[in-house]
């Protein structure tokens, strides 16, 4: 298994990164900081371009405990992590799903307990990629790519609002919000209340 240290990972420019892979393991994701590896049924590797990227995510990974909410680590190397590989499918593929008016409640009851494990963990970037959240098969949800989680600050999930506004269910989002929780749907509207017109 080790010889997905043959892999090399380039970065050029403010582009993805590029991947020279002469190994079997299927690539299954890759973005600005590294690419992902799938390297067994429960095992994947994340390989970053710079060693510092490698450190900043495992550091968040040490720091913030066990949590069901994040994948579990095996190993960390100078320029990459290996750690459980999550099958399911992704939040993106439900909001740009257009066979759905808007997100199941039980989809969304789980949104607000992901961002309450995130302040709970004491995350600052209180914000996804909604590419980033895996649903499992068993309807759980697994939060990946956390290089930034400590480092920047963001006290609202803009880009999942984004998301939502621009694929038309961001309106019926907040409305579910409303009614599971409301202290958390005035946190949010005072933080950004352009996102709540008609509210």
């Amino acid at each position: 298994m080790k010889d997905f240290k043959k892999i090399r990972i380039v970065k050029i420019g403010d582009a993805d990164v590029l991947v020279h892979n002469p190994t079997r393991y299927p690539l299954i994701g890759k973005g600005k900081q590294g690419a992902v590896f799938k390297l067994s049924s429960n095992k994947c590797v994340k390989i970053f371009w710079r060693n510092e990227l490698a450190q900043k995510e495992s550091d968040v990974y040490e720091k913030v405990g066990d949590s069901k909410l994040l994948p579990d680590v095996y190993k960390v190397g100078h320029n990459y992590i290996v750690m459980e590989y999550i099958p399911g499918t992704t939040l993106k593929s439900l909001i740009i799903d257009e066979t759905l008016e808007h997100l199941p409640i039980a989809i969304v009851e789980q949104i607000i307990n992901m961002f309450k494990e995130m302040k709970r963990l004491g995350f600052s970037r209180i914000d996804v990629s909604t590419g980033h959240v895996i649903i499992t098969d068993a309807g759980n949800f697994k939060l990946i790519d956390h290089a930034n989680s400590l480092s920047k600050h963001q006290p609202f999930p803009q880009r999942l609002f984004n998301k939502l506004r621009r694929y038309e269910k961001l309106k019926p989002f907040l409305a579910d919000v409303r009614q599971l929780d409301e202290q958390l749907f005035e946190e949010w509207k005072k933080l950004a209340p352009n996102y709540f017109e008609n509210h």
